[in-house]
């Protein structure tokens, strides 16, 4: 069973979430299909009436901040972190590799 004020965003399709509902997500970082954790972002913000927290590599700050003006929405990093990514593609060349992350609280014009 779903939590309570949780929604879900299914593939091909979503579901409007409940007012004052939130988001969590855990983007592609956007490195190998260029833009694609920004495309995450912006859909969850039209999806939802409250604020979307999602990781990111802190080497896009500035631009995931000044996006999100664009979107007349707000963001700020509420914690930074390492993100270990092991090997999972034939394309990663370590076996794993700690990235530097920051969790952004993007929220909606008027959500503080």
């Amino acid at each position: 069973a779903a939590a309570a004020g949780a929604a879900w965003i299914f593939r091909g399709g979503g579901a409007r979430s409940p007012r004052n509902a939130r988001q969590v997500m855990n983007p592609p970082f956007g490195t190998r299909a260029t833009g694609a954790d920004v495309a995450f972002v912006r859909a969850a913000l039209r999806l939802c009436d409250g604020p979307v927290y999602s990781l990111h590599k802190s080497s896009t700050r500035d631009y995931l901040v000044r996006r999100a003006g664009a979107w007349g929405a707000s963001a700020r990093v509420v914690a930074e972190l390492k993100f270990d990514v092991p090997k999972c593609y034939a394309f990663h060349r370590d076996a794993s590799r700690d990235i530097a992350v920051d969790l952004v609280r993007f929220a909606p014009a008027g959500d503080t």
